[in-house]
């Protein structure tokens, strides 16, 4: 959010704001899942670079916002207007998958093998498909850094071949994601519109599906409204700070559903929760 402000003339709130904002979040939650944990990002952010180093071997990040890096691997979650899931593809801006493969390799301190960090294992589905992609131009990966690690992630990868090192491990987990997926309009939150890469589908309705981070159906409807609340006094907060009014089009990532105009962005946010109320 702090990138986003600066490159669009915004101020954010200070660390208050977002402890309390994060304090009823995690409350909420609570109340549908009793064993949720909010795990800080300053402790993955803290951690990430320590294990990266000591794997010895040049690292490339998948994940800028935990283990920001000049070059890394741009991939994303992709679904189509009707919510079906077409695979990971580059994010918005970025080049192809295979252009980014050739940079890493044409890096002249690289030898043959590299360590791949991220936020998460979880089924361990995504890294051993890019670690593949990687060894078809001769790139290998002995070694994977994350930030959190399940253990059925942790088996596939092992089993390849491929060593795990993490800041925290699970044994089982009902579904792990990224706060900002709950927050329509924050950079690289929700998946990526397969139609416009501008576009980003929150895990909330109006917009999105609450299914992607394991919401109780009867829970859904309410979660929703939770976290549209939560955003409508987070972008508040922004234009209080900054004296301006943020608009659809300031957004770097739009929301599916909503303008992408001239149009004051809570404004847009209030619609969205009258049509959930309706």
């Amino acid at each position: 959010m702090r990138r986003w402000a600066v490159d669009n003339g915004f101020m954010i709130p200070d660390e208050h704001f977002f402890i309390a904002l994060r304090r009823e979040f995690t409350e909420y939650m609570t109340n549908i899942f009793p064993s949720f944990e909010y795990v800080p990002e300053e402790e993955l952010s803290h951690h990430l670079p320590i294990l990266a180093g000591k794997s010895g071997l040049p690292s490339f990040s998948l994940d800028r916002v935990y283990f920001p890096q000049e070059i890394g691997i741009e991939i994303t979650r992709v679904v189509t207007d009707s919510l079906e899931n077409v695979g990971l593809r580059r994010r918005t801006g970025c080049k192809s998958l295979l252009s980014q493969f050739r940079q890493i390799e044409r890096i002249k301190h690289i030898s043959r093998e590299i360590c791949l960090v991220d936020d998460v294992l979880f089924s361990g589905t995504l890294l051993t498909r890019l670690i593949h992609l990687l060894a078809k131009v001769h790139i290998r990966v002995p070694v994977v850094c994350v930030g959190i690690a399940i253990n059925e992630g942790i088996k596939c990868l092992t089993e390849a071949g491929t060593e795990v090192h993490y800041v925290r491990k699970y044994d089982t987990v009902i579904d792990e994601v990224c706060e900002r997926d709950f927050y329509p309009g924050v950079p690289f939150g929700g998946r990526q519109l397969a139609s416009d890469a501008e576009v980003g589908i929150p895990y909330i309705l109006p917009f999105g599906n609450p299914n992607w981070a394991s919401i109780p159906d009867e829970k859904q409807h309410d979660v929703s409204m939770v976290c549209l609340h939560q955003t409508i006094k987070l972008f508040r907060a922004i234009e209080q700070c900054s004296g301006r009014i943020i608009l659809c089009s300031d957004l770097d990532r739009k929301v599916r559903g909503l303008p992408k105009g001239h149009v004051p962005y809570v404004d847009a946010l209030q619609v969205a929760c009258f049509s959930l109320q309706v």
